[in-house]
């Protein structure tokens, strides 16, 4: 590939350690009842599997610990693991009363996982048309202490080091190494953040070297549903890659970014530079080839006609159990307000796995689907029998179940409820459902995904070359999510990962020496405040994703990915300077600038 290739690009790409920084610190309580059961509440985003690593380390049976997870203050992935559960659940035992644990800010900032630091060293050849031919990768994720999460998220950094594109010649070796520094683990984008900056970096300076101009770049190498991506899987469903891209390119900064640069006041021209630049990523939904992946959902009818629906994915902010509240209000035919939505309780909701990896839409969403369909038959069937009318013409909409043609001929779902209850009928239903697995080539534990959601960002940057800061005014964020369900939970999705990138670029840097943190509050831990936030425009792209609930598929990850690398492409558009590792603090575009002047 490399031989075929008129150009050939070698570059070094750097990220930093980063914190989650929630706002509720891991927490919990926890008792031992009359049975002898340790019950546990915590702010986990893995109930499930908290029980059985509780029990575990306890010498109990699974069936002797409940987890419960109540609404959290934030996870992105810290949480998809043992933080204090285990100590709650030791202390608990051993004092036969009910403890409570809570971490300081220090203590959550300097002992628990962080996002991988990394090094990308790539090496990209591509043609004098924009073809590219061949890329070299030899990526290391420092996972520190302790591996954690490190070998997946590794996996993800390989996953994700080739950028939606297609590339036929690929070699990749990836490290995941022990360093002394508290352990990495999970962190929105599992490895892909880190290799999405790196990829998008080296694709602006090849358009750079060609002059070719860098979405007609991307779109030029984009992968399409059907086609082979670049680890030699087929993207079988829904591709949103080039749509978001052509969001980008129609965009008013985009089509007309040399009046928004020149758009200074006229005093501030002699310091102040502007620049505009766009990066794009891809994130797989769910736990990929070889681990298992499902979710399950319990919908019941009480006797009033209400609902009560239990998924088992965590709420962390994210929204996820309104948007089941939504799926089972369309599926049954019935209003919001009829339906209780329960938290996550390994001792009444049915197992929904860990919330993690942009699963919680499709998978929750589909078993949600799936057991309000099969409750509704059982109800159809009741229904027809008392109406004396065909199981296929009994309807439901509007909060009651009628008769095909005959809107007359109706009961409530509180009178259907009655002949279910009154004619010891089931009154509910569970379904249990697993990520589709079409495909199925294995190219290595947990790889490849099968569906993915897509994000493109443009950024317009604002340079102060006299105090070397950087101000983000706005950032595009274009979404492939398949078809929207809940759309302000989209629009919150695409905000709050462009925060995390904004920090992500510019201000975060977890600091170690000799193993030690340094930076362990939010004094020296810089994280964007709502005078940082940029203003944001979020677009969306209907794919229509056939695997999932409606059509939808998750979002949560991929918004985070391109943030960073596009700040940094507008940056080397508005003063000439490429950077090359993150964050870009003011300190470091003053030297920058001092050495390029010094060249002349």
């Amino acid at each position: 590939g490399f031989e075929e290739s008129d150009f050939i690009i070698e570059e070094e790409f750097v990220t930093p350690f980063g914190d989650h920084a929630y706002l509720e610190t891991e927490c919990g309580i926890a008792k031992v009842d009359e049975e002898g059961n340790i019950i546990v509440w915590a702010s986990t985003q893995s109930p499930y599997r908290d029980q059985m690593e509780i029990a575990h380390a306890m010498g109990v049976p699974p069936g002797k610990v409940r987890v419960v997870a109540p609404y959290l203050g934030g996870g992105f992935g810290k949480k998809d693991g043992i933080t204090v559960q285990i100590y709650l659940a030791l202390l608990a035992l051993r004092t036969g009363k009910p403890v409570k644990m809570q971490s300081s800010r220090e203590e959550s900032i300097s002992c628990y996982y962080k996002r991988h630091a990394t090094v990308f060293k790539l090496k990209l050849g591509f043609k004098k048309d924009g073809t590219l031919m061949a890329l070299k990768s030899k990526i290391v994720y420092d996972t520190g202490a302790y591996a954690s999460f490190g070998e997946k998220v590794l996996g993800g950094g390989v996953e994700y080091g080739t950028g939606p594109y297609k590339i036929e010649n690929i070699g990749i070796d990836g490290f995941s190494v022990y360093t002394n520094q508290a352990p990495a683990g999970a962190f929105r984008g599992f490895g892909m953040p880190q290799a999405c900056f790196a990829m998008e970096l080296i694709m602006d300076m090849s358009a750079e070297k060609l002059g070719m101009d860098p979405i007609e770049f991307r779109l030029k190498n984009a992968v399409k549903q059907g086609e082979e991506a670049a680890l030699g899987h087929i993207m079988e469903y829904s591709t949103g890659a080039k749509e978001t891209l052509e969001i980008l390119k129609e965009s008013d900064i985009w089509r007309e970014r040399e009046k928004f640069k020149d758009d200074l006041p006229a005093g501030q021209k002699q310091w102040k530079r502007r620049g505009v630049g766009i990066a794009c990523s891809f994130k797989g939904c769910g736990l990929a080839i070889g681990i298992p992946d499902f979710s399950s959902a319990k919908i019941e009818i009480k006797e009033d006609g209400k609902f009560i629906l239990r998924v088992g994915n965590t709420e962390m902010g994210q929204g996820s159990q309104w948007t089941y509240t939504l799926i089972a209000a369309e599926t049954l035919g019935c209003s919001t307000d009829d339906i209780t939505t329960v938290l996550p309780d390994t001792f009444t909701n049915p197992s929904g796995g860990s919330t993690s990896a942009s699963r919680s839409t499709i998978l929750g969403g589909n078993a949600t689907c799936q057991a309000c369909r099969q409750l509704k038959e059982i109800m159809s069937e009741a229904v027809s029998v008392q109406l004396k009318e065909a199981k296929e013409d009994i309807e439901f909409s509007k909060g009651k179940i009628s008769v095909k043609n005959k809107p007359d001929k109706f009961l409530s779902f509180g009178e259907a409820a009655s002949i279910l209850y009154n004619e010891r009928k089931p009154v509910s239903a569970v379904s249990k459902v697993d990520m589709p697995l079409a495909g199925k080539q294995d190219i290595g534990y947990g790889l490849p995904h099968i569906i993915y959601g897509y994000a493109a960002h443009l950024a317009l940057v604002e340079v102060d070359t006299v105090t070397g800061e950087v101000e983000v005014l706005k950032i595009v964020s274009a979404i492939d999510c398949g078809k929207p369900i809940y759309i302000h939970g989209v629009e919150g999705q695409s905000e709050g990962g462009t925060a995390m990138g904004v920090g992500y670029a510019l201000m975060e840097n977890q600091l170690y020496e000799q193993g030690r943190v340094l930076n362990s509050n939010y004094s020296t831990y810089i994280i964007p405040t709502a005078l940082d936030m940029p203003e944001i425009e979020t677009r969306i792209v209907d794919t229509y994703e056939e695997q999932g609930p409606f059509g939808a598929k998750g979002i949560g990850e991929c918004v985070t990915g391109p943030t960073a690398p596009a700040v940094l492409n507008a940056v080397r558009d508005a003063i000439g300077i490429r950077f090359k590792r993150i964050p870009v603090l003011p300190e470091m575009v003053m030297e920058a600038l001092s050495s390029k002047n010094r060249k002349g």
